[in-house]
């Protein structure tokens, strides 16, 4: 994000390479941040897979699948349903556990 700038009598000073100004701004930061999870999926138009798993696959990075935490926050969930993941008790339900640390 940020590039050195060397010249022959210049002293070297750091630029932001991410606007056209050169100049860093909160708001250019909040902007490349935001694009991230669509610079990740820019490819798949191209992808062979079906359209239902690549939209599985957008909404599981931006953290919209209706996993029990997701509903719990949103206020979906009935009086008395807790957040915990129904095969491990005491851990909540979320992305990062069904599909990275899921025992």
């Amino acid at each position: 994000m940020l590039d050195t700038i060397r010249g022959n009598n210049m002293k070297n000073k750091w630029i932001w390479v991410l606007n056209s100004t050169n100049v860093f701004t909160l708001k250019s930061l909040y902007v490349n941040l935001s694009a991230a999870p669509r610079r990740i999926l820019r490819g798949s138009c191209t992808c062979l897979a079906p359209q239902k798993v690549q939209i599985f696959s957008w909404k599981s990075i931006l953290g919209r699948l209706p996993t029990r935490s997701n509903l719990s926050r949103r206020g979906a969930l009935s009086v008395g349903v807790t957040s915990d993941c129904v095969w491990c008790p005491g851990i909540q339900e979320a992305e990062d556990h069904l599909f990275c640390r899921w025992n």
